[in-house]
């Protein structure tokens, strides 16, 4: 998947998309041990990546995506992720 999609890269994430040949998009997460070295931290990061995913799902249709934490993220507040997330989704559904 990762050598034919297309990469939106953002201050703490990478986005790699690409269509499918289904109906319903699909989401994966790496959030990576040496980016967020306490797991209670990558397990929240996650969460917010997926609800927020789950909230605009409905808009977006046939796509791959897949979000790759960067280690800024570990300074980063969970309000502003959600909002960062909440943008590239609406952005991504315009595509």
């Amino acid at each position: 998947m990762l050598s034919s999609a297309a990469r939106h890269e953002m201050q703490h994430f990478v986005l790699c998309f690409c269509p499918n040949k289904q109906e319903k998009p699909r989401l994966g997460l790496i959030v990576a041990k040496r980016k967020l070295a306490l797991a209670v931290s990558r397990n929240r990061v996650r969460r917010i990546i997926r609800e927020s995913f789950r909230k605009h799902q409905m808009y977006i249709s046939g796509v791959d995506v897949l979000v790759i934490a960067k280690k800024s993220i570990k300074w980063s507040d969970f309000d502003q992720l959600s909002r960062v997330l909440d943008r590239q989704w609406v952005k991504l559904k315009a595509c």
